[in-house]
């Protein structure tokens, strides 16, 4: 329903690497969606620890009828760990 927004639907992060991610910060590419702030945003803050996962809620709020789409980028800084192999 336009300006109502939606249930919130739940997308997880994981960090399947060997160190922790930090810096984590999500952009929307509409701001028809949203993740709510507080709890309601989900687990997500600016740290996901070594194989572990976390919850970003994503809310849409229609501003008009009709298709609608957008991206969300998920921005974070990761350590390195030794050198590439050749």
């Amino acid at each position: 329903m336009v300006g109502f927004a939606s249930p919130a639907q739940t997308l997880t992060l994981s960090n399947t690497g060997g160190s922790s991610v930090t810096g984590i910060a999500s952009v929307f590419s509409s701001p028809r969606y949203s993740r709510p702030a507080g709890a309601a945003g989900g687990t997500c803050g600016a740290t996901l620890a070594a194989g572990a996962t976390c919850t970003i809620e994503v809310v849409f709020t229609p501003t008009a009828t009709g298709l609608v789409s957008a991206t969300l980028t998920i921005n974070a800084s990761v350590a390195v760990i030794g050198s590439p192999s050749r």
